[in-house]
């Protein structure tokens, strides 16, 4: 058969002989053009128009499909931008909360629970209470959870070692308290 692009030979089925007419993708591309002179061959039911954003890092004005919007997109013109923007200190965080720490946050860090988880794994000997697995990845647990204290006004019981076992991740992911503080 002959393409009717570029009138090259080329070899089909019986079967298709009717629906193939060129030789190769391009030239079907051509051919298209040439018979649809124009016209659009496929309709897009879900294009939007477009909406003006201003970057919240930058302030450069960008524009975006107005449906993205829609997902949370539109904030920032680059990721760099919104990297930049999350990471800002201070006041000029997006999440500042007057310099208040929660009490639970500072808490966790605070070297005195540092201190404590340390007692708690030379009394235990480094070993899970549960499944004696002795070192590896060990975590300190309270006994009484530290959210209970806190409500209770019980604080000075945070750091009493008799509050505290040592477990292995798996079994302290398996406790009831798992990471409420």
């Amino acid at each position: 058969m002959k393409c009717l692009i570029c009138n090259k030979e080329f070899y089909i089925r019986k079967s298709i002989e009717k629906v193939r007419k060129t030789c190769s993708k391009d030239c079907c591309a051509k051919y298209l053009s040439i018979i649809h002179k124009g016209k659009r061959l496929w309709k897009h039911k879900d294009i939007k128009p477009l909406a003006k954003f201003e970057c919240l890092y930058c302030h450069t004005i960008k524009e975006i499909k107005a449906n993205r919007i829609n997902y949370g997109e539109g904030k920032f013109c680059s990721r760099d931008c919104s990297n930049k923007y999350n990471k800002k200190f201070g006041e000029d965080n997006n999440k500042w909360k007057n310099g208040i720490t929660p009490y639970k946050v500072s808490l966790r860090k605070s070297n005195r629970m540092k201190e404590w988880r340390k007692e708690v794994f030379e009394r235990d000997n480094f070993t899970c209470q549960i499944c004696k697995k002795v070192g590896g990845d060990l975590e300190a647990h309270h006994c009484t959870p530290v959210h209970k204290l806190i409500k209770t006004k019980l604080e000075e019981f945070i750091f009493d070692i008799k509050n505290g076992i040592t477990l292995c991740k798996l079994c302290h992911s398996a406790n009831d308290n798992y990471r409420k503080l």
